[in-house]
Formats: structure tokens, C-alpha cells, sequence
């Protein structure tokens, strides 16, 4: 459990510094909790802005396009005023410019969903809201199952 706080706690760190990547912290956490804290496991999932975000990585291992765009338009801007205002000249600031660059091919790797496959990435449908459908899978703990 600690375990997963500790990487819940770099996950939104990630979100707010984007040196540091927020979703695969945020993945471990549910994987940490998805047999010691059901509790927590279940709010992770239910969060609206992680819980879709942690579905679809899951299931497809894709991000929305829109999504890519803010975290690449994110790091160019973090990185930019890091290397003219923070970092001293030279050295320093090659290694951030290069660390952003690296950062940003990673995120541009990473396959998008097509535009047209906006609902749940597992493809479940029906009557039930997608919230609920998580908080019924979450307490299953199907969601995170090996191979699930």
C-alpha cells in the first residue's frame, strides 16, 4: 500500500512537472492497490481525469490525440523556460534541451487512438454510465488482472 502512495503521490507530481512522467506512476499505483487498498484502488479509477486515462492505457495502450498534444505542447514550454531562465549556460542547458527532446520522441511514440474511438477503450457499451462499468470492474479487480 505505501508502495502505492508513494508512486500515486510521483504520478500527480508528473502531472504537474512534466520531467516527470505521470501515467506510468499512476498505473503502478493502481497495480499496487488493486490487492492491498480496494478502496483506493477503486478511487484511482474513478477519478475523472485518471481513471479514463489508466482504462485506455490498459486496455489499448494509446493516448487521445488531444492528450499527446498538451503533454508535448507541455514539456516544449517546461523545457524552454527551464533552458533560458533557469539552467546556467553550456552543459546544463544542452542536457535539459536534450532530456526534453528525448521526452517528447517517447510521447510522440506512443500510439493515439483514432478520433472516431472516443468511448471506452475496452469497447463495453450499454446502459450503464462508464463510471459505473469502472466501479463494477474495479471491484472485481478485473481491470488489472494478468492477461485481464
Amino acid at each position: 500500500m505505501a508502495a502505492g502512495i508513494a508512486s500515486a503521490v510521483v504520478g500527480v507530481l508528473g502531472v504537474l512537472l512534466p520531467v516527470i512522467p505521470g501515467t506510468p506512476f499512476l498505473v503502478l499505483s493502481a497495480v499496487c492497490w488493486v490487492r492491498s487498498s480496494k478502496k483506493l484502488y477503486v478511487a484511482l479509477l474513478e477519478n475523472r481525469f485518471a481513471g479514463p486515462l489508466l482504462y485506455r492505457w490498459r486496455k489499448t495502450g494509446t493516448l487521445e490525440p488531444r492528450f499527446r498534444l498538451v503533454i508535448v505542447l507541455t514539456v516544449v514550454v517546461s523545457v524552454a523556460i527551464s533552458a533560458i531562465f533557469i539552467a546556467p549556460s553550456g552543459w546544463p542547458q544542452v542536457f535539459v534541451v536534450t532530456l526534453g527532446a528525448v521526452g517528447v520522441v517517447v510521447i510522440l511514440r506512443i500510439p493515439t487512438v483514432p478520433r472516431g474511438g472516443q468511448g471506452r477503450p475496452d469497447g463495453v457499451g450499454g446502459r450503464r454510465s462508464a463510471r459505473s462499468q469502472r466501479r463494477a470492474r474495479a471491484r472485481s479487480g478485473a481491470a488489472f488482472r494478468p492477461g485481464g
